[in-house]
């Protein structure tokens, strides 16, 4: 099964957001988080170990941890996520401890190597966010290590609908997210109407936006941490391949 496959491996997932799911400072007060600025709409969620256990076993669990995007506080690339999860594992070795010695920290430090996903130690979504089969979402880093390590990335779930998440995700990217949000408040996909909606998020720099815009053009960094642009043709070509996704 392709959730019992990323819970042995340790693996990350996420989950779509609804709009306006914003992370929020989980401590509040605390002189530690001051600097921290808002982050603002998050358009992904991230499943802890647990949380992946609770899926695969019921279908459908809750969340609200934050998937970090690059330019965020505490943001981790998979590779160094590894290696703290590696520097966890040294020091759980040569430090001694009990359960109780582990409970008694604050929260941020009682985190086991494998169950680390690159959370933040500050912020947390600010609503509960309902995780499917349908809004899972894997992570280009999961699907590279099942690969390389002969598990299942097609595998059926629980459903049919699934497997298309599964596979979508792979082919999605940065811009697909706000793209779904301007059609969303547009109600319609006509290219016009959406793009005054996107140029209202890119106006607002929700990313991946950097908050440039041109006439005809839409900043906004890739999902290689490249800046780049969106015009008005490029939009209705996505918007085709949108319906031809989504079958509508």
């Amino acid at each position: 099964m392709f959730f019992n496959a990323v819970i042995a491996n340790s693996l990350p997932l996420r989950a779509t957001t609804p709009i306006g799911c914003e992370p929020v400072i989980e401590s509040i007060g605390e002189q530690r988080d001051a600097h921290f600025p808002p982050l603002g709409y998050r358009r992904h969620a991230l499943l802890s170990r647990a949380t992946t256990m609770n899926l695969a076993m019921h279908g459908e669990a809750t969340t609200t941890g934050v998937a970090l995007e690059p330019g965020d506080p505490d943001y981790m690339t998979w590779p160094e996520i590894k290696a703290r999860r590696l520097h966890r594992a040294h020091e759980l070795a040569h430090e001694p401890h009990t359960v109780e010695q582990l409970d008694a920290r604050p929260h941020w430090e009682r985190w086991l190597p494998d169950d680390f996903m690159g959370e933040s130690e500050v912020f947390m979504l600010s609503q509960w966010v309902t995780v499917t089969d349908e809004t899972c979402r894997v992570p280009t880093e999961t699907i590279e290590e099942l690969q390389a390590n002969g598990a299942p990335t097609a595998e059926q779930p629980h459903s049919h609908r699934a497997i298309v998440g599964i596979k979508h995700h792979i082919k999605r990217n940065s811009m697909d997210g706000p793209i779904e949000a301007a059609i969303k408040r547009a109600g319609t996909m006509s290219s016009g109407a959406v793009w005054i909606h996107l140029r209202e998020l890119a106006l607002d720099s929700t990313p991946p936006f950097t908050g440039l815009v041109e006439d005809e053009l839409l900043h906004f960094t890739d999902d290689k941490n490249r800046p780049t642009t969106l015009s008005k043709n490029a939009l209705k070509m996505r918007l085709v391949k949108h319906r031809k996704s989504t079958g509508q």
